[in-house]
């Protein structure tokens, strides 16, 4: 099956769907009634807020536990 979609139509289509993975990944709270560490919390919200404003910058899983100081 092939959609005939412009380059610029694709683009959005894929930002969308990154959008819409990345908001399930962040609302979602499989860890429940845990604590979590201030600046890790710090960092969800601003993702949250970057995310909502669509200036939200994709890194490597490797490039975000870098960032939290996860091992």
């Amino acid at each position: 099956m092939y959609l005939n979609v412009s380059k610029e139509e694709l683009k959005e289509l894929i930002k969308e769907s990154v959008r819409e993975a990345l908001t399930e990944i962040i609302l979602s709270d499989p860890d429940k009634g845990l604590q979590l560490r201030e600046e890790i919390k710090e960092y969800l919200l601003n993702s949250y807020k970057l995310l909502e404003e669509g200036k939200l910058p994709l890194i490597s899983e490797e490039e975000a536990k870098k960032a939290l100081e996860i091992e």
